[in-house]
């Protein structure tokens, strides 16, 4: 990925500056209160059933392509299905159950690679089980501690252009000791809708104002993997 995080994504803002931010069982919470996922938005499933599914059945009735099918279900990373989408397979004859995918936090350990956000081993958090985590404001301080620093160190470093460096149990920022910091700018926190096939903060963390290019407008066109442009 590009080291200065400014490739050109497209991600809806779920949480503004002073918002808190975490993820229950795959559903997002803002200050405490449940988001729900927009009615087009997809969650990964396991789906027990008897013999394949048919794949002509799934690209007629739920838009699932092959690949999709076979990258997905078949692969074991679940079937990205919307809540509409979950019903229908349900009434599928051949199908048992269908169960959404969920990672407990702990998921990952000392041995892996470190994915979700802030990438420190001493946060055990996983896409479906994430945070709480507070979302920075322009003019607002922060008390800073060695188990908070993780969350906060390239907003303060990359973003707000500082020296930031643990000398044992003490922060240093440009050289001086520190206890707090007062952010430059605002940040949001940015979901992809797709929420098992989603690049976003939940690996890469807080987007600085100064990062945010503009507001989607419409979708021009959407493309299948192998196969082309969706026409429909």
């Amino acid at each position: 990925r590009p080291t200065d995080k400014q490739e050109n994504y497209i991600k809806r803002c779920v949480g503004v500056p002073d918002d808190t931010i975490e993820v229950r069982d795959g559903d997002l919470y803002v200050n405490g209160a449940l988001s729900p996922l927009p009615p087009m938005g997809q969650y990964a499933y396991d789906i027990a059933s008897k013999g394949y599914l048919v794949k002509e059945r799934l690209k007629d009735d739920l838009d699932v392509n092959k690949e999709e099918y076979d990258n997905g279900y078949r692969s074991g990373r679940g079937l990205a299905l919307t809540a509409e989408g979950v019903e229908r397979v349900k009434q599928l004859k051949n199908v048992s159950s269908v169960q959404r995918r969920i990672k407990p936090k702990g998921a990952y350990n000392a041995k892996d690679f470190w994915p979700i956000f802030p990438n420190d081993s001493a946060y055990d958090w996983t896409e479906d089980n994430f945070g709480p985590v507070w979302v920075p404001k322009a003019g607002a301080t922060v008390q800073l501690t060695l188990k908070n620093l993780p969350l906060y160190r390239r907003a303060i470093s990359a973003y707000g252009n500082n020296a930031v460096e643990v000398r044992g149990a003490d922060i240093f920022i440009n050289g001086a000791k520190a206890d707090s910091y007062t952010f430059q700018q605002d940040y949001y926190w940015m979901m992809g809708d797709n929420r098992h096939r989603s690049q976003d903060a939940r690996f890469w963390g807080f987007v600085p104002h100064d990062h945010v290019v503009g507001k989607a407008g419409l979708i021009w066109f959407t493309k299948v993997p192998y196969t082309g442009i969706r026409w429909k």
